[in-house]
């Protein structure tokens, strides 16, 4: 009985509900602290996330834009607009870029055309973002080259988020782009780099990016030259020209030296073009000089002046762009009777440079009578003269004998075989085979005193020795006293 009360009357055990209700204002105050450090946590990861993600974009373009601007000449190979002159276009084209090889052509060789489309994966709201893609390729050739594709920049706010300035500045490029962030703010930045030159400079009005490296100027080299014939006599070359890297300045005009000129060859003038891309070195031919438009052997100097922005010039190749020129043709009789066409007679015509024998097949020779009388005879050759291919278009497809003294009526015709007699030489054999079809159709006595001035245009399947080769000229030859052919 005793341990009874003493057990009812002891306190009993537990929390008390002021402990009680202090414990819980305690776990809520806790658990709003932690709530607030969360959703602060959140949001700071989120906008940290999406400070890297507008400053990858700038990072990324600055990888890329910059060199492709600074491979362009000038702003007049700069478009806003059009295809990218690759395969596989998708989005709208906003920029393009082209610029040649180091070939010594000017012609367009590479193309970077930036195209903007819609980034379904971009944002919060699908499609809220857009993406820019850089295309690039080597222009040319059928089907068109496969570009390479690089997704430059994943942010931009709206499809005109691009703007492009190529008019503040002749020199130089600006590109402005526009990031959308999460919180509906936007994140502006530019890219900036001068034609050829100057380094690239990439400036924010945001957060900014990780910098890129400043590069100095690289100096201005010398990259390739090439061989025309395009001013004086046709088959005498006339010009080299030297295509630069850089802005070669006034001063650069003197001391360039051309080695292994022909004989009767020198350098008359040289010239820094509009622009300063390129130095033309004028040639001229001299009484003694012989008919040539070959590049083999030749080779560009000039020593690095302090005035002239130009490096030290030593390139030991100058690049072939001079077309073969037909400059001479003579007759070689093995029959009996000369301006006859019989089994074995030979037609040599002499180029301005090596030629390779064409790979056309069997070769035909063919003379026809005048129509009606009313013009000279004519002569075709399978491999010499012009054919009904689109590489001949333009060009005279027989040649003009002078003269209506080789065929009674018709035509006689022949196979031939064409030969170059030796790397080094600038002919071209015809020898006449046998069978000779419709052969009673020739004139006995030929082109007996009936000379005439033979006039003949070469095709354009006939090539010289350079690399790539060069088809022969379109000029027509005509021969500079009155010859019997055959």
């Amino acid at each position: 009985m005793t341990r009874l009360r003493r057990a009812l009357s002891a306190p009993a055990a537990g929390f008390t509900l002021i402990e009680l209700l202090i414990s819980i204002l305690l776990s809520a105050m806790l658990v709003g602290v932690l709530s607030t450090s969360l959703v602060l946590g959140v949001r700071g990861a989120r906008t940290t996330a999406e400070t890297l993600s507008n400053s990858a974009d700038a990072q990324s373009l600055a990888s890329y834009l910059p060199q492709d601007i600074e491979s362009t000449h000038s702003s007049g190979a700069v478009t806003t607009s059009g295809a990218s002159g690759c395969s596989g276009d998708v989005g709208t084209p906003v920029l393009r870029l082209e610029w040649p090889g180091d070939t010594g052509s000017a012609t367009p060789k590479y193309s970077a055309t930036y195209f903007i489309s819609p980034n379904s994966g971009g944002g919060p709201v699908a499609g809220d973002r857009y993406q820019l893609t850089r295309y690039f390729c080597e222009l040319g050739g059928s089907p068109l080259n496969t570009p390479s594709r690089t997704v430059v920049a994943r942010n931009l706010a709206s499809a005109s988020a691009l703007a492009v300035d190529k008019v503040s500045d002749a020199t130089r490029l600006t590109v402005a782009f526009t990031d959308l962030q999460t919180d509906g703010s936007k994140y502006k930045f530019t890219i900036a780099a001068s034609y050829r030159t100057l380094a690239a400079v990439a400036t924010t009005t945001g957060p900014t990016p990780t910098p890129t490296p400043s590069a100095t100027p690289a100096p201005v080299t010398a990259i390739a030259a090439s061989l025309t014939d395009t001013t004086g006599t046709a088959g005498f070359y006339d010009t080299i020209t030297v295509n630069l890297d850089g802005v070669a300045n006034g001063t650069c005009n003197t001391g360039w030296s051309v080695t292994g000129l022909a004989t009767g060859y020198s350098v008359q003038s040289t010239t820094v073009a509009a622009g300063g891309l390129s130095v033309s070195i004028a040639i001229a031919a001299g009484g003694t000089a012989a008919a040539n438009t070959s590049s083999v052997g030749l080779g560009v100097t000039r020593a690095k002046t302090g005035t002239c922005s130009l490096e030290a010039v030593n390139l030991s190749s100058v690049v072939d762009q001079a077309a073969p020129v037909l400059i001479a043709a003579a007759s070689t009789t093995q029959g009996t009777t000369r301006g006859l066409m019989q089994t074995g007679d030979v037609l040599t015509l002499t180029f301005s440079e090596p030629m390779t024998a064409p790979a056309v097949g069997a070769t035909t020779i063919t003379e026809t009578a005048s129509t009606g009388g009313s013009a000279n005879d004519t002569l075709t050759i399978t491999g010499v003269t012009p054919g009904a291919t689109s590489v001949d278009t333009g060009r005279a497809v027989s040649a003009d004998l002078g003269n209506k003294s080789y065929v009674t009526s018709g035509s006689a015709t022949a196979p031939g075989t064409l030969a170059v007699p030796a790397a080094a030489t600038s002919t071209l054999t015809v020898t006449v085979g046998t069978p000779i079809v419709g052969g009673s159709n020739l004139k006995v006595t030929g082109g007996s005193g009936g000379k005439g001035t033979l006039k003949l245009t070469p095709t354009a399947i006939l090539t010289d020795r350079a690399t790539p080769p060069n088809p022969a000229s379109s000029s027509q030859y005509v021969s500079s006293a009155q010859i019997e052919v055959f």
